[in-house]
């Protein structure tokens, strides 16, 4: 075998290498940076939730309707602070980025945001406290070991 013919089964082989790694570089850059999907709200059902304190807690029939009412005005509530803290947050993105940002403006729209955060925790406290009203000792104390698991399975499903 003469250098020539080595030199071209060199070259040859160095091309195949070098394209079989430039295939593998964007395999694994089109895998590793590829934006993650957004975990998807999982839709409560709220009678489910109910009907699953109920069984777990022991609730009465009336313990059950109030529990329902609790949760429906909490829902009220919530979807109206929620709707506040979104339309400041979209006035403060527009103004951000637009021609004559007023920072002292920007500041008080972030503070109204979180003063409404703020709000939505009392909103829970707040049934926490009635919930606590509606149960007994036997039925608090349980109700202690189900919080985690009611927060569990609340929390957004995550797509792969």
């Amino acid at each position: 075998m003469d250098i020539f013919s080595q030199k071209k089964i060199l070259i040859s082989a160095v091309i195949v290498l070098l394209l079989f790694n430039l295939l593998l570089v964007g395999i694994l850059g089109f895998g590793l940076f590829r934006p993650k999907p957004q975990p998807q709200p999982r839709p409560v059902d709220e009678t489910e939730l109910a009907a699953v304190l109920k069984k777990e807690l022991n609730l009465s029939e009336q313990q059950a309707e109030e529990l329902r009412n609790i949760r429906t005005q909490f829902f009220q509530k919530e979807q109206i602070i929620t709707g506040i803290i979104r339309s400041k947050r979209d006035s403060m993105n527009l103004l951000m980025f637009g021609d004559n940002a007023n920072d002292t403006f920007l500041k008080q729209l972030a503070a109204g945001v979180s003063e409404n955060e703020y709000n939505m925790e009392l909103l829970r406290i707040d049934q926490a406290e009635k919930l606590r009203t509606i149960c007994n000792g036997e039925q608090i104390k349980k109700l202690q070991k189900l919080v985690k698991e009611v927060r569990d399975y609340l929390r957004p499903v995550e797509r792969k």
